[in-house]
């Protein structure tokens, strides 16, 4: 599972990822050799077979997305979704979130939280995501990743 948080082309996600009895932690996010940015949730060896053919240029047959989604946020912060298969659609606005973490991570972003801030509160909350966070920014033509360790917030009683 995964949350991904999308504002204003500085995408935030999640490194956790969770199979039977194992979690383990991975990089679900990718520079676009244009500036762009790619992620994905969902069943994640299909998420990342589209991510690393969108990030070679989508030549040949698109990979299968059965369970997947892949969202690629473009040099103009423009956001395009594949869910069910390619070619992926743009969607209007500049604002996105996917993952089981992404209702509070929506939430947090109205509030006026960014990426980072969002996708840190919900690792607080869904059992599915957690740190460390990695960011990049669409148009940063250089790796641009950022990796963000969070500190628990403490609950208060």
């Amino acid at each position: 599972m995964t949350t991904v948080a999308i504002k204003d082309g500085l995408v935030a996600v999640d490194s956790q990822l969770t199979g039977g009895s194992n979690t383990v932690r991975i990089q679900k996010v990718m520079r676009l050799p244009d500036g762009g940015v790619v992620t994905g949730c969902g069943a994640w060896a299909n998420a990342y077979a589209a991510m690393c053919w969108v990030a070679a240029g989508e030549r040949g047959e698109a990979p299968d997305l059965d369970g997947a989604n892949v969202i690629i946020v473009r040099p103009d912060w423009s956001i395009w979704i594949a869910e069910d298969g390619f070619p992926a659609y743009p969607i209007v606005g500049t604002v996105y979130t996917a993952g089981c973490g992404s209702d509070l991570a929506r939430l947090l972003l109205a509030k006026g939280a960014d990426p980072i801030q969002a996708v840190a509160e919900a690792c607080e909350h869904d059992a599915f995501s957690s740190g460390p966070i990695y960011s990049m920014q669409a148009a940063v033509i250089d790796d641009g990743l950022s990796i963000h360790t969070i500190k628990p917030a403490g609950r208060k009683k």
